[in-house]
């Protein structure tokens, strides 16, 4: 117990019980708690074990891989879908889409109904280089390519290959993700 003096005519000493942390706890209904407390701690020590930069555009991994119903619920109702045959791809007769978000910021095809050719634009903002895969919520790891045009990384985490193209000025051109199909 703690001690309180209390100055008046006559001096009275007031016990006054002792705050601890878990008492305080403890008086704090539960839904004064904000339940985001936990996971924005949990997410913390991931991007803290894994060293992925909160600052990322996107988490890609939210969008490879998933249908466009999938991808709308991360980047939001697409702007344009048109079909599409890109060569090199097993899109015959217009079976693929690809589908435009955000102003044209992300552009995706999907094949066999997932999202397997990815590309970001509007990306000039940011400096390219070896640890530019962080704008993706993915790990710093060393690029298996590097040229003047080019940072290229190949199979992180589950993704084919990832490409970061400069705009001549050391920044972000654009990004360009191949999921699974190359």
């Amino acid at each position: 117990m703690l001690s309180c003096n209390e100055q008046s005519t006559s001096e009275k000493q007031v016990d006054v019980p002792a705050l601890t942390l878990k008492s305080v706890a403890e008086a704090t209904p539960q839904s004064t708690v904000n339940s985001n407390d936990a996971a924005r701690t949990k997410r913390l020590a991931l991007e803290k074990k894994y060293n992925i930069d909160s600052g990322a555009l996107i988490n890609i991994s939210d969008i490879a891989g998933k249908s466009l119903a999938g991808v709308e619920k991360k980047l939001g109702k697409p702007d344009n879908v048109e079909k599409a045959r890109p060569s090199g791809t097993p899109c015959t007769n217009g079976e693929c889409k690809k589908a435009f978000f955000q102003g044209g910021h992300y552009e995706v095809l999907f094949i066999n109904g997932k999202a397997d050719w990815i590309t970001i634009n509007n990306v000039s903002g940011f400096d390219l280089n070896s640890g530019s895969i962080k704008l993706l919520g993915l790990p710093s790891v060393q690029p298996a390519f590097t040229s003047s045009s080019v940072v290229r990384w190949t199979n992180i985490k589950g993704i084919k290959e990832i490409s970061f193209f400069n705009n001549g000025s050391d920044k972000i051109d654009y990004i360009y993700i191949k999921v699974k199909t190359k």
